[in-house]
């Protein structure tokens, strides 16, 4: 049985956004669910736009999302010299030709094309593929006409083209070079790529791929195309239009694996189960079961995926997302005793659905780092500095394991002994303490700061 081989080609001209992510994602769990080899080439044969930073990124990117690929990653530009031998030997075999097309020449045929109401499909012609002096001809592939190419799509089921619409494409550029088209049929098959997963703006180059394959006598690959990804007004994502980078997301706060939980549910699904382990991806994918309609991007489905893996990853582990983050916002490294604060408080932090707002909530209950008085909060100070000895004296009369153990109990008896509320006191004992007026509780806020602490904060507001 021939073993499964996919691959993710990017061009790294920008960055690696959503939509190329979900192609990856879907490429990886198909080859591993049936024990095959999942490849990444970069398709960089756009020399002049491709970099090594964005080459970075979809490293990066796909890193970050445990997509991990076998072996080297392939850079499409090594395979040149592969590229213009093949095309030479279908020239020499009749299946290819040259063309000394100038530019002119070519805007002219369709210019002319338009004016008699029809459609530019080139072709050859004895003109085209006369040698001319001072012309770099590109190399064209002859593509018959009246033939029909069916792909049989693993997404959308047989998909009928006419060659009559086919022009004889491009094979090789002027200089030599290979045009992207070209270059992915024959790596497709320099890397034993045996089932190709991308993006519905594909599907128009599989038949021209599909030809060079049969005038090279080889079988092609199985092909799938899925559905593009839309934003909310139903336009395409793309890199100009909202496609926002892997990283940017989780520099914004989003855990990895909710990322790809989300993208991985954006256009399949599994009956009512929302949520996956790595596992549970690889073994239950069904690429039959990708919708065949684009999928609509919706950030606060994303948010609640987020909360959700948020909640259910222990305080421990999202400490260690955190604290890079931490370091970057406050410029200070998580000691022993940051550590122990912050473990304490983080069940209520973690209310919070991105990485990003837990950061900015953590500053109260960092050694050394000063933080902002929400305006909200120092108006409900101003209006109550008269309760704040009150407060003082409550967590005076208590210790602080007293506190710890049975804050709700002691306070709600302490509001009771002094004839006041909950309403009254609350507000302003949060405020004071963590210059917010949130919904954190305040026994938690004790709880984390101690008791010590508390006192110091509200004493310097008398």
């Amino acid at each position: 049985m021939t073993k499964i081989i996919t691959r993710f080609a990017p061009s790294p001209t920008g960055m690696l956004h959503i939509g190329s992510v979900r192609t990856a994602i879907y490429s990886y769990l198909f080859a591993k669910q049936h024990g095959g080899q999942f490849k990444l080439r970069i398709e960089d044969t756009d020399l002049e736009r491709s970099t090594k930073e964005s080459v970075d990124v979809i490293v990066n990117g796909l890193k970050l999302l445990g997509i991990d690929w076998d072996g080297e990653e392939v850079y499409q530009s090594s395979m040149f010299k592969k590229h213009k031998d093949i095309a030479l030997e279908l020239v020499q075999q009749g299946k290819a030709y040259f063309a000394y097309d100038t530019k002119e020449e070519l805007d002219k045929m369709r210019e002319d094309a338009r004016a008699s109401g029809k459609a530019f499909v080139y072709r050859y012609n004895e003109k085209s593929a006369t040698k001319r002096e001072g012309v770099e001809p590109v190399v064209r592939m002859y593509v018959e006409a009246g033939q029909k190419i069916i792909v049989k799509d693993l997404v959308k089921g047989d998909v009928e083209f006419d060659t009559d619409n086919i022009e004889d494409f491009i094979m090789l550029r002027p200089g030599g070079n290979s045009t992207f088209l070209f270059a992915c049929a024959c790596d497709d098959y320099e890397m034993g790529v045996t089932h190709v997963i991308r993006g519905d703006d594909h599907l128009s180059n599989t038949p021209k791929q599909i030809l060079v394959f049969k005038a090279r006598g080889l079988a092609e690959p199985h092909y799938g195309h899925i559905p593009l990804i839309h934003d909310n007004l139903g336009q395409k994502l793309s890199k100009r239009r909202g496609a926002v980078a892997v990283e940017d997301y989780i520099e914004k706060g989003f855990l990895p694996h909710a990322l790809l939980n989300y993208l991985l549910k954006l256009g399949w699904s599994h009956g009512e189960q929302e949520y996956f382990t790595k596992e549970e991806m690889i073994s239950l994918f069904d690429i039959s079961k990708v919708v065949s309609s684009p999928a609509r991007f919706d950030m606060d489905k994303l948010l609640s995926v987020n909360l959700h893996y948020i909640q259910n990853t222990t305080n421990e582990q999202l400490l260690n997302y955190l604290k890079p983050m931490l370091f970057k916002a406050y410029g200070v490294s998580i000691d022993n005793d940051n550590q122990i604060t912050l473990l304490t408080i983080l069940d209520e932090l973690k209310k919070n659905n991105t990485l990003a707002a837990i950061v900015k909530m953590c500053a109260p209950y960092l050694k050394g780092v000063s933080f902002a008085y929400e305006p909200e909060a120092e108006a409900i100070i101003k209006e109550n500095k008269d309760k704040i000895p009150l407060l003082i004296t409550f967590l005076q009369e208590h210790s602080h394991d007293a506190l710890k153990l049975d804050f709700k109990q002691i306070f709600a008896a302490f509001l009771k002994a002094n004839n006041t509320n909950f309403k009254a006191l609350g507000p302003v004992f949060r405020s004071c303490l963590i210059g917010s007026a949130n919904s954190t509780a305040i026994s938690e806020i004790v709880k984390a700061l101690g008791k010590d602490e508390c006192i110091k904060r509200l004493k310097a507001f008398i």
